[in-house]
């Protein structure tokens, strides 16, 4: 577990309604992390509108059990004051990319992936706490934890997509993503 203190300069100007003193990002990287905060997690996800089982305690756990090829937890929470207000909901694994013509590859590497699971951002963060977020990701960018981030179908009208898309830069973002429509019925 991981515990770190906030800078003024990491968060933007923009959105300087939350003092960074206020704040603290715990980044669990084992399974007894996750379990020393299983009732904030189940809580959180019980508050969710739409909760999504992806992002279900016991159903991620058992996922990083069952796939053992270096898979590992990695899972951010963010507290204001003391009292947790948002979670990312991910894990660092190992992805092949291959680069084609035809059926030739041409390049082929493995890259760490710190892959955010479908619905893996609960407590409905503020505009805000987003800007902290994508901070934290390009954080682990940077340290070299990883070396791409994946969002697993990320909602499109959400504030982490909107902000994500309008801050991170061009050759950091994907530019053939796919918007997949999501059905629901009454």
């Amino acid at each position: 577990m991981r515990i770190l203190a906030y800078s003024k300069q990491q968060i933007k100007n923009e959105y300087s309604q939350i003092s960074p003193t206020d704040l603290e990002i715990v980044t669990i990287r084992d399974l007894e992390g996750i379990e020393s905060i299983r009732s904030v997690w189940e809580e959180m996800q019980c508050k969710e509108p739409f909760p999504v089982p992806n992002a279900d305690i016991n159903r991620y756990i058992a996922l990083i059990e069952a796939i053992d090829d270096g898979m590992l937890p990695h899972v951010i929470l963010i507290k204001c004051n003391g009292n947790p207000v948002a979670m990312v909901i991910g894990r660092i694994e190992s992805h092949r990319l291959n680069l084609r013509l035809g059926y030739k590859t041409l390049f082929a590497s493995t890259l760490r992936c710190l892959s955010v699971a479908y619905g893996g951002i609960i407590g409905q963060p503020s505009s805000e706490l987003c800007a902290v977020i994508m901070d934290e990701l390009m954080n682990v960018l940077q340290r070299r934890e990883a070396d791409v981030v994946f969002f697993n179908h990320l909602r499109t009208d959400s504030k982490i997509y909107k902000l994500y898309k309008t801050t991170a830069s061009f050759w950091r973002r994907n530019q053939s993503a796919l918007a997949e429509p999501h059905w629901q019925t009454n």
